[in-house]
């Protein structure tokens, strides 16, 4: 079944343009949720972040810094869960955020540990 518009809004207002309602309609079929929907993808784009450099230079010609985008999409993925830096009992509303797997996840993928 197809998103409706307002699921649509929902999860544009979190991942942009990209991908189509297609696409986002598919992973709604399967996931069953806008939130997993929204999760799903928004760690995908931090995963393929990862793993591509996260900076290179092209001597006089170009350079490329994707790091801050790694960053942005952790503290989307903050928010999305209702957490903050201090961690997941600081949090505020974030949608299944007494899931103990979150909140394992949230501290492997926490981009203050060690700073």
């Amino acid at each position: 079944m197809p998103m409706t518009g307002v699921q649509l809004e929902e999860a544009r207002r979190w991942i942009g343009d990209i991908p189509d309602d297609g696409t986002l309609s598919d992973s709604f079929d399967r996931l069953g949720s806008v939130y997993q929907v929204v999760l799903e993808l928004i760690m995908q784009r931090r995963a393929d972040l990862i793993n591509s450099p996260a900076q290179f230079t092209v001597e006089g010609e170009y350079r490329q810094n994707t790091s801050k985008n790694i960053d942005a999409t952790t503290a989307l993925l903050y928010e999305l869960y209702g957490v903050g830096p201090e961690g997941v009992d600081s949090a505020g509303t974030g949608s299944g955020i007494q899931d103990p797997s979150i909140k394992r996840l949230v501290r492997d993928w926490d981009p203050w540990a060690g700073r």
